[in-house]
């Protein structure tokens, strides 16, 4: 895996002193959200507490402009801020986080800003994991505020998830098939189901820092999205394994940080991911070919619907469709 250049020196993540090693270190990224920052920061504060764990909060502040930085100065004093004056990739500063409290602690949380956890959800995660010394990682059932399931765990993507996905028969597969499919199913000590899935989905997953020391930091060359699979899936390479906790639910306001940088971005990590993991060229010829097919024929029906008065000229649609035209499979 590969591996970021070493950053400057921060404020200690571990305030009890040398040889009390944290329980717990909450990282978080926040880039230009501000409020949904606060909801994140207030609702894991009080999860943290109801576990009963010695732990940090670290927050990295991606070059925003809307008061992200001064926001957490001014209601969280007791948390890590991390400040950076230039926009970077999740991965590089993910890592970065990463770097700066795995020797300090035994679990890591990873945490997107858009990410409210629930009351119990360090407690549950931390229990689920300690029920498997393998388990490298672990997540919650994600949902949409409105309720609406999310994932709780994927397989690993490949050609034919991702075909379908560009046919648009992906939105056919009902959302308990989709879950069933997630993996196997095993009990744990209190009676919830744990189940041992693909991969999990980056906004809120509990990670063994032992198995980050072994698998190592996330590919920067995901710059904001597949680096999650990518990593679950080096994981399971060396014999770790990755886990969901559907018994605990965290609300995810994806739609909410959603952006035309978004989307271009989640098609780039797609292609990167089945490069690294080598998907064979005529597979991926046939995607590229369906991809381009996909984009040019949505991008074709804005036009003529907005040169005939049909629909709204919509600027950022139309944006985005040119440059994920553009992306291709080579980006």
């Amino acid at each position: 895996m590969a591996s970021a250049p070493r950053g400057g020196s921060h404020e200690p993540v571990n305030r009890q002193g040398p040889g009390a090693p944290l329980d717990l270190c909450v990282t978080i990224i926040s880039f230009n959200h501000r409020e949904l920052l606060e909801q994140c920061l207030r609702a894991v504060k009080v999860s943290a507490e109801n576990a009963h764990v010695s732990n940090t909060i670290l927050v990295l502040d991606n070059a925003s402009h809307d008061g992200s930085a001064e926001m957490v100065k001014a209601l969280f004093p007791g948390v890590i801020l991390i400040e950076r004056h230039e926009v970077r990739g999740f991965a590089a500063n993910q890592n970065e986080l990463f770097r700066a409290c795995e020797d300090q602690c035994r679990y890591v949380l990873m945490l997107n800003e858009d990410a409210v956890v629930g009351p119990e959800t360090v407690t549950r995660l931390r229990s689920a994991i300690e029920t498997d010394s393998r388990m490298a990682a672990i997540g919650p059932k994600l949902v949409y505020a409105d309720g609406r399931f999310q994932t709780a765990g994927e397989r690993l993507p490949g050609f034919w998830y991702h075909l379908l996905r560009h046919l648009g028969l992906g939105r056919f597969v009902p959302d308990k098939l989709r879950f069933r499919l997630g993996g196997r199913v095993a009990a744990s000590p209190d009676g919830h189901p744990i189940r041992e899935v693909g991969y999990v989905i980056g906004a809120c997953v509990l990670i063994r820092t032992e198995a980050l020391r072994e698998v190592g930091a996330l590919d920067e060359r995901f710059r904001m999205y597949g680096e999650d699979a990518d990593w679950c899936s080096e994981c399971w390479r060396r014999g770790w394994k990755i886990g969901a906790d559907p018994s605990t639910t965290v609300v995810h306001h994806r739609r909410q940080s959603w952006s035309s940088f978004s989307m271009i971005e989640r098609e780039r990590g797609m292609f990167t991911y089945l490069r690294k993991r080598h998907v064979g060229r005529l597979r991926l010829g046939l995607l590229k070919t369906i991809f381009l097919a996909k984009y040019r024929t949505l991008l074709m029906i804005a036009s003529v619907a907005h040169a005939f008065g049909i629909a709204r000229h919509d600027p950022e649609t139309m944006t985005t469709l040119k440059m994920l035209v553009e992306v291709g499979l080579d980006s």
